[in-house]
């Protein structure tokens, strides 16, 4: 198994919910084992596996959901 880590910068995450729903939504990610998120900072931490998803996978999520992400 191989681990990477990755931070996103979410700049439209506006409030303690939408942590909520970006690190639930990304803890269904087959391969994503950790998220950490920063309010203030406006980022999100993950670390996963790179044999099951990638950094596109992780973004187009996000986006999904209604975010826009950058990797950091």
């Amino acid at each position: 198994m191989k681990i990477n880590n990755l931070s996103f910068l979410i700049n439209d995450m506006h409030c303690k919910s939408c942590i909520k729903i970006i690190e639930a939504t990304l803890s269904e990610i087959p391969g994503v084992k950790i998220t950490d998120s920063d309010f203030k900072k406006k980022t999100v931490s993950i670390t996963y596996n790179i044999d099951t998803t990638t950094p596109e996978i992780l973004i187009n999520t996000i986006k999904e959901i209604g975010y826009k992400a950058e990797i950091v």
